[in-house]
C-alpha cells in the first residue's frame, strides 16, 4: 500500500479524534509527526488540509443552525434599512456574539509563523508544559452552571474573551482551542448545550482563516497526483470528528467534560519525560 496514503489516514485519524475532543489535536499531531517523520508533505500543509474536514464535520452537525445563522445575516441589512421590527432577534444576537469571537482571528495571521515554528521545532517540553495547562483547565471547568447563559444573556464581553484566548491562546500545541473555549464558557457561567455550540461554530471562521492563510504552503507542496490522498484524509477526518462531536455532546451533558484532565495530565508527563530524555540523551 502507498505510504503516503498511510501516513495521511493516520494523521486523519488522529485530528478527527483529537479536533472536538478537548485534548489538542496540533499538540498530537506534533507528537505523531515528532516520531514519524513527515517525508511527503509539510506538517503545517498536512494539517492545513485535514482542518478542512474537521470544519465541515462542524457545519454539517450544526447544519439547521448555521442556516439559521445564514438566513439572519442575511435578513439583518435589510432590517436596518427597512426600520421594521427584527424577526428572529436570537439568531441575529448569536451571529453577533460569534462575529464578536471571531474578530481577533485577524491577530492569529500575524503569529501564525511564530506558532509554524514552535511545531517545527518539536520541542517536547513545551508541549509538556501546554498539556499541563489544558488540564488544569479542564478540571476547573467541573464546576458549572448546567442551566446558564445563552446567546440573549451571553455579554460580548464574554464573546471577546473567549475569542481573544482562541486566537492567540489555543494557537499553541497542546493548549486544545475546543478545550480552552469551552472551559472558559462555562466558567463564564454559559449553559451545556450551548457552550458546545458556540465553540464548535466559532472554529468554522478559525479553519476557514487557516486554510486561506495556508493556502500558498498549500499550493507549493501540492502534487496533482496527490490530489485524491488529501482529498481521503479530508473525507476521513470529517467522518471521524463528525462521530466524535456526537459523543463529546454527550460526555459534556453528563457531567464528565473534566474528565478529560486526567488523560492530558498524563499526556504532559509523558512527554515531558520523553523531552527530557531527549536533551540527555540524544
Amino acid at each position: 500500500m502507498n505510504f503516503k496514503i498511510i501516513f495521511v489516514l493516520i494523521n486523519a485519524i488522529v485530528q478527527g479524534l483529537t479536533e472536538f475532543f478537548p485534548v489538542s489535536s496540533s499538540g498530537h499531531l506534533m507528537i505523531l509527526q515528532h516520531f514519524f517523520k513527515n517525508a511527503f508533505y509539510d506538517n503545517i500543509t498536512l494539517d492545513v488540509m485535514l482542518n478542512i474536514g474537521t470544519m465541515f464535520a462542524i457545519v454539517f452537525f450544526y447544519r439547521k443552525v448555521v442556516f439559521r445563522l445564514i438566513i439572519a445575516a442575511f435578513d439583518a441589512p435589510r432590517n436596518i434599512f427597512t426600520k421594521k421590527e427584527q424577526k428572529d432577534i436570537y439568531y441575529k444576537r448569536f451571529l453577533l456574539l460569534l462575529v464578536v469571537s471571531s474578530a481577533p482571528l485577524i491577530i492569529s495571521a500575524f503569529l501564525r509563523k511564530h506558532y509554524t515554528n514552535i511545531i517545527k521545532t518539536g520541542n517536547m517540553l513545551n508541549l509538556g508544559v501546554s498539556f499541563i495547562l489544558t488540564s488544569v483547565l479542564l478540571f476547573m471547568s467541573r464546576k458549572h452552571v448546567s442551566d446558564g447563559k445563552s446567546a440573549m444573556d451571553m455579554t460580548y464581553a464574554d464573546a471577546l474573551l473567549i475569542g481573544l484566548l482562541q486566537a492567540v491562546v489555543a494557537l499553541i500545541p497542546g493548549i486544545s482551542r475546543s478545550g480552552l473555549t469551552i472551559a472558559v464558557g462555562l466558567l463564564l457561567g454559559l449553559s451545556l448545550k450551548y457552550c458546545v455550540m458556540y465553540s464548535f461554530l466559532i472554529g468554522i471562521p478559525a479553519s476557514v482563516g487557516a486554510g486561506i492563510l495556508g493556502f500558498a504552503d498549500v499550493f507549493l507542496q501540492f502534487n496533482s497526483s496527490d490530489w485524491w490522498i488529501f482529498l481521503l484524509g479530508i473525507i476521513v477526518s470529517a467522518i471521524i470528528g463528525y462521530l466524535c462531536i456526537k459523543i463529546l455532546k454527550r460526555i459534556i451533558l453528563k457531567n464528565k467534560f473534566y474528565m478529560f484532565s486526567y488523560y492530558t495530565f498524563t499526556l504532559a508527563l509523558l512527554t515531558i519525560g520523553i523531552g527530557i530524555y531527549e536533551k540527555l540523551y540524544v
